[in-house]
């Protein structure tokens, strides 16, 4: 592989790190934010069908953050030369 190919899968990588961090946390506010409003709010989902929503968004969202976290760890012990 050349500099180039390496600098665009680095490129690459990054943006779907960023992207796995910001769908995450956007899941994980909209499941909270769907229990707040289910809670405080008029909502017109049943109760099974609007916690399954919620279980469902959260468990997602902290997959994607997991996710994202795990490759931008990858990425640092990568840049940093450490094998570990």
């Amino acid at each position: 592989m050349s500099r180039e190919d390496n600098q665009d899968q680095a490129g690459k990588s990054r943006f779907q790190m960023i992207a796995d961090m910001a769908m995450g946390a956007l899941y994980v506010v909209f499941g909270c934010w769907i229990l707040v409003v289910k809670k405080f709010g008029n909502f017109e989902l049943t109760g099974t069908l609007a916690y399954c929503m919620i279980g469902l968004l959260l468990v997602y969202g902290g997959f994607r953050l997991y996710r994202g976290f795990s490759a931008y760890k990858a990425s640092k012990n990568i840049g940093d030369g450490n094998n570990n």
